[in-house]
């Protein structure tokens, strides 16, 4: 027994010196050993990584991504407000899985915009730590539904998800669902969805659901300005749909659906301009349940 451990010993100590890190500045055109020898692109670092490798990314401005799940760890240097992935309005910012409950893959302070897919606009699968989601659509025009124009199938911690939108366009499929602007079948903890819509233009009241999130775990969190559009009607009471919310800030988060969460206006201090840290008078301030999510709420 004693040398069995001592050989599952050394082969972790083998596993984690295997583990690197990889850096990538777009200003660079190396081969990733070094800052100063970084990758020019994030997506040439994923290709080249294995798992429990870290890729670390300086400021600017990347095309977008795809990891297929990999238990790798992609970080920024400084943060969300200088790195960010730009889908262009026409691919998803990052596929970091191919399936519901791919969450391996852990991004770290990036701002994901101008995302498009009929899932996941700007994210699907995946950790996302410390980041911003916005501008990011999903969409259909051909009867089969759209879902999380934001993220779709994330686990998502301190993130912001503000004015993405989904949305199915084809009046000719009454019944086809848009589900989730700023987020569908994902998982958030301590995170702000504000101004994200959810859209079906025609007049079936099942077609459009959450304008904040559709089928979705919330913890913590402040969901605020959401919309849904059900043909020419804004429906604001439809912020959520099919959700389970815990400690969180809701218009409609009324009894008997309570479990901690107030319906107060959370006074952002300039949520048009982006800026969503909480006025001292708000309502919101010391609200949250430090026990969620590591242990039962």
């Amino acid at each position: 027994m004693k040398k069995l451990l001592t050989l599952m010993a050394l082969g972790l100590a083998t596993s984690l010196a295997h583990a690197r890190t990889i850096y990538v500045d777009h200003t660079k055109d190396g081969n990733g050993s070094t800052a100063a020898n970084a990758l020019k692109t994030i997506q040439a670092a994923i290709d080249i990584a294995n798992a429990g490798d870290e890729i670390v990314v300086a400021d600017g401005v990347y095309a977008p991504i795809s990891t297929a799940n990999m238990a790798i760890t992609i970080r920024s240097v400084n943060g969300a407000a200088y790195t960010i992935i730009d889908g262009g309005n026409t691919s998803r910012c990052a596929t970091l899985g191919t399936q519901l409950g791919h969450n391996a893959t852990v991004l770290t302070g990036f701002t994901l915009r101008n995302g498009s897919r009929s899932v996941g606009g700007g994210v699907y699968g995946g950790t996302l730590n410390n980041c911003i989601l916005r501008d990011n659509r999903a969409s259909s025009s051909d009867g089969g539904g759209a879902s999380g124009g934001g993220a779709a199938g994330s686990i998502l911690n301190n993130c912001v998800l503000a004015w993405n939108s989904v949305a199915t366009t084809n009046v000719g499929y009454s019944s086809t669902l848009a589900c989730g602007g700023g987020a569908a079948f994902s998982t958030l903890n301590n995170c702000v969805l504000y101004g994200n819509r959810a859209s079906h233009f025609s007049s079936s009241l099942g077609a459009a659901r959450g304008g904040g999130a559709y089928d979705s775990i919330l913890n913590n969190c402040i969901i605020w300005a959401n919309t849904t559009l059900i043909g020419t009607l804004t429906v604001n009471s439809r912020n959520l749909d099919s959700c389970t919310v815990r400690n969180s800030c809701a218009a409609e988060l009324t009894v008997p659906n309570s479990a901690g969460n107030i319906t107060d206006n959370p006074l952002f201090v300039d949520a048009a301009g982006g800026n969503f840290r909480l006025q001292s008078s708000s309502p919101c301030i010391n609200k949250g349940n430090n026990a969620c999510p590591t242990r039962a709420c």
